[in-house]
């Protein structure tokens, strides 16, 4: 399973983003063994409603099963929950503390 986590930079030490598609990262990582890519959000920069869109189809190719954010918009959700990606919300903390709770 993949899970992407919305982060701030692409490093371990970076925070989780308050947002979903205003995150200008997400870090994908593999629930197995932890390991992590980051990749820069395709959909930072664009207008908001097609900013959570353009990133939901990048992590749907991915394959992403997981995505753990800060806050999400209700239609992106939606369309989330359409495409069988589960999501977590009010993650806060840095990608490694994420890690060592995922161990």
């Amino acid at each position: 399973m993949k899970i992407a986590v919305t982060v701030d930079g692409d490093n371990a030490d970076a925070a989780v983003s308050a947002g979903f598609a205003e995150s200008p990262f997400f870090a994908l990582v593999d629930a197995k063994t932890l390991e992590c890519r980051f990749v820069r959000n395709e959909g930072n920069g664009e207008p908001r409603k097609i900013a959570g869109l353009k990133a939901i189809k990048q992590l749907h190719q991915e394959p992403v099963s997981l995505i753990l954010t800060g806050e999400m918009k209700p239609a992106i959700h939606s369309t989330c929950r359409q495409m069988g990606i589960r999501v977590y919300m009010n993650i806060t903390g840095t990608l490694k503390e994420i890690l060592k709770k995922l161990k």
